[in-house]
């Protein structure tokens, strides 16, 4: 099996068993080794994905499968202790209020405060997670 690790304008891509799409000249010179390129099915189109977005993809699929498989081992109850939990802190208008306030800011101005700003993010993902965290361990250290 060989790997594609150049692209040319006007390359002929067999799909659908008997049919070719060409690969334009944009698509050409953007492509580089490691890349994958999808052709759909429905229409032959071709859909450059960057080695870069790929290693996003499996790093979020393989922390998704390793999540699950943390959560086959949790018990019914302690899953239902946690939504519990999770349904009285948003039944606190000291800790809805903030994210109701962050609704109705992103559903005015169509945006979301900080989407633009990666570390940010990263910086209040973390703080949530450590905070829902905290709240969930129980006193032996494990999370419910």
């Amino acid at each position: 099996m060989e790997r594609i690790e150049k692209l040319t304008a006007g390359m002929a891509i067999v799909w659908g068993g008997d049919r070719i799409t060409r690969v334009s000249e944009d698509l050409a010179a953007t492509f580089q080794p490691g890349d994958s390129l999808i052709v759909m099915q429905s229409d032959g189109s071709l859909l450059h994905v960057p080695a870069s977005e790929q290693a996003i993809a499996t790093t979020a699929v393989d922390a998704a499968s390793e999540a699950f498989g943390q959560m086959s081992r949790i018990t019914d109850e302690r899953i239902s202790e946690f939504y519990e939990m999770f349904a009285a802190t948003l039944s606190d208008d000291n800790s809805f209020g903030p994210i109701a306030a962050a609704n109705r800011q992103g559903a005015c101005s169509g945006t979301i405060s900080d989407t633009a700003d990666p570390e940010r993010q990263d910086a209040r993902r973390h703080d949530r997670r450590a905070s829902i965290m905290e709240r969930c361990t129980d006193r032996q250290g494990e999370c419910c």
